[in-house]
């Protein structure tokens, strides 16, 4: 992926859901990703309200810029923003980041329990299963920042790299320094 954007470009990075957009945060402020906060526009990851064409059209492409745009999608499906004609001049391109269901795979994997999961996977998604082994909610950002507190977010990132079914589609692993 690094190599499909062009270093001068900014970066609208957005996350679908809040405990995506933790992750992607602390893999920032711990400077793991491949491109620096300055890149992004407003210096910020952008919430999934600009998963919304119209808004981060409204907010971001009415203005002028030095350089194009390249907007990576962290969601848990392909999605791309549908962008007007008239403004789609601004952007490079958009590069799609699946997270499913990789948070809580990654946390099964920090947790060592993976060859646990296996064994119930056809019964129970891996939030359920995390749920049941932690006996709290996994999808709060509270428990998720608490947990990378804890474990070690890197690590389980490379090891769901090499586990994941499709690696045709990029992951987070794509997103951090090698």
């Amino acid at each position: 992926m690094r190599n499909k954007i062009d270093d001068n470009n900014y970066i609208a990075l957005i996350c679908e859901g809040e405990c995506e957009k933790y992750i992607v945060d602390k893999l920032l402020d711990e400077n793991l990703l491949f491109f620096k906060r300055e890149q992004l526009i407003d210096e910020k990851v952008l919430g999934g309200e600009f998963r919304n064409a119209n808004k981060f059209t409204q907010k971001y492409l009415t203005l002028k810029y030095e350089n194009k745009i390249t907007i990576i999608l962290v969601v848990d499906k392909h999605y791309q923003l549908k962008i007007k004609k008239m403004f789609s001049r601004n952007i490079d391109k958009q590069i799609c980041v699946i997270t499913r269901p990789e948070i809580e795979m990654l946390m099964i994997l920090a947790m060592d329990k993976y060859k646990d999961y296996q064994k119930v996977k056809s019964s129970q998604k891996p939030s359920s299963f995390m749920n049941h082994l932690t006996k709290q909610n996994v999808k709060t950002i509270k428990f998720v920042e608490n947990f990378y507190n804890e474990h070690n977010l890197v690590d389980a990132i490379k090891q769901y790299h090499h586990i994941r079914p499709d690696k045709s589609q990029y992951s987070l692993y794509n997103l951090l320094k090698h």
